[in-house]
């Protein structure tokens, strides 16, 4: 099989994936990449890869878990107890807004005094503790709860520092408690087929990986350049905060220790000096860019109701009141992009050299584009970038629209990768479009 055909067997795979069952089987090989029995081009490799069920092996009872932090992720993890009530069971919830933490008190129908602000004020009463507090606020909660005797699934990053991390790394070990960290690739069909292709040997020896990271243009502005994410001094820097996930499946499919990285980025795009003219502070300020900005608040909250766990609404449909909640001086996710406090880079490469000596280059790029090389039929070499702020692929996050340069032929061709890339991704990255 070569490269792009093993490729291909990997979006194919992905796709499948996301329509099975459990307990079915993606299978990529001759059919699946529309060669004919008997075929010249018949291939002697094929990708079998199980489609395993969410549904966890319990035995003695639903785990009795306590959630900390009741924001979106929390949220998300205690979702799992009411498709599952069989095997997880929220009994405590612990949050500093009451609004969050009687929401999900509410919904698993918590007693009041399962209800906190800080929930190691009595005895233990639950087997595992959620902690999906923001990023500066993992060690404390995590250091304590092992103390007390409890399991912990702990959301990314594990703490800011090398000393926090190796911290919890040892109070692990010293009262025997698992410490589980939502490094949740390593769970999508997508890298475990990867994963299985070079630990069997199937596409020979891994010597060298370059990965990476296109941040989606919506997702950046929300989280990275508006949000709770913005100041990698209050939180964590973006290496940490979101591109953990590649450097946490980078090792893991090399499986050995990282011995040196050299790592280095900066903010170009997100500054006041690339505002367009005209644009003010707020997006609902009245904005003669606002239709056509890709970063517009309106289009991101109030049209696409993307994002809207933030704001606490009773009804995520009330546009009037999302509107509302974005005009408001005081919200900061109603801010132009272009004049935020943010600080954290929007670009950024790294290298990094493994024991074995296997390198990995990886790169984050904060425009949710993707870049392709295409040879035309002149022969002439094309760069195709689908970016954010890129004039001459027009529209962006994920809407093509293929530079007037490029044959007919090219932009087929490109039309096909990009057909590729979003199989092979939509179940990771929501709400992107391919129109």
């Amino acid at each position: 099989m070569n490269r792009k055909d093993f490729l291909k067997s990997l979006g194919v795979l992905t796709a499948g994936a996301t329509i099975l069952g459990p307990g079915e089987t993606v299978k990529a090989a001759d059919k699946a990449l529309g060669v004919s029995a008997g075929s010249s081009a018949t291939t002697d490799v094929e990708v079998d890869f199980p489609v395993k069920g969410l549904k966890a092996n319990v035995k003695n009872g639903p785990v009795k878990v306590i959630i900390i932090g009741a924001g979106n992720r929390g949220r998300t993890y205690s979702n799992y107890a009411k498709k599952y009530p069989e095997c997880m069971q929220i009994v405590g919830v612990s949050d500093i807004r009451e609004s969050r933490k009687n929401a999900t008190g509410d919904k698993f129908n918590v007693p009041e005094e399962h209800r906190f602000g800080e929930v190691f004020t009595v005895p233990k009463f639950a087997d595992a503790v959620v902690i999906a507090t923001p990023d500066d606020t993992h060690y404390g909660p995590c250091m304590k709860a092992l103390e007390w005797g409890y399991d912990v699934l702990l959301e990314k990053p594990v703490a800011q520092s090398e000393k926090e991390c190796t911290d919890i790394a040892k109070q692990a070990h010293k009262y025997g408690h698992i410490v589980a960290v939502c490094h949740v690739l390593r769970y999508s069909p997508y890298f475990r087929a990867m994963y299985q292709a070079i630990h069997t040997g199937m596409i020979g020896k891994l010597i060298s990986i370059q990965h990476m990271e296109p941040i989606e243009c919506r997702h950046m502005a929300h989280s990275y350049v508006r949000g709770n994410w913005r100041d990698s001094k209050e939180t964590t820097p973006i290496i940490l905060a979101k591109s953990c996930h590649d450097l946490d499946i980078l090792r893991w499919f090399v499986g050995k220790h990282c011995k040196t990285i050299v790592a280095d980025g900066s903010l170009t795009w997100f500054k006041p000096e690339n505002a367009p003219a005209g644009a003010p502070m707020r997006c609902t300020d009245g904005c003669p860019h606002e239709s056509t900005c890709p970063f517009s608040a309106i289009d991101i909250y109030v049209k696409r109701k993307a994002h809207l766990g933030v704001f606490d609404l009773k009804n995520n449909k009330d546009e009037a009141e999302i509107m509302r909640k974005i005009s408001d001086p005081n919200n900061v996710w109603g801010r132009c992009v272009y004049h935020c406090d943010n600080n954290q880079p929007d670009h950024f490469v790294s290298e990094m050299v493994f024991e074995d000596g296997t390198t990995a280059a990886f790169s984050m790029e904060a425009a949710g584009h993707v870049s392709w090389v295409l040879q035309d039929t002149s022969r002439a070499t094309v760069l195709l970038s689908l970016s954010m702020n890129s004039a001459a692929t027009g529209r962006s996050c994920g809407t093509r629209r293929w530079p007037t340069s490029l044959s007919t032929k090219a932009q087929d061709t490109a039309a096909e990768i990009w057909r590729w890339y979003v199989i092979s991704w939509r179940p990771f990255l929501g709400r992107m479009e391919a129109s």
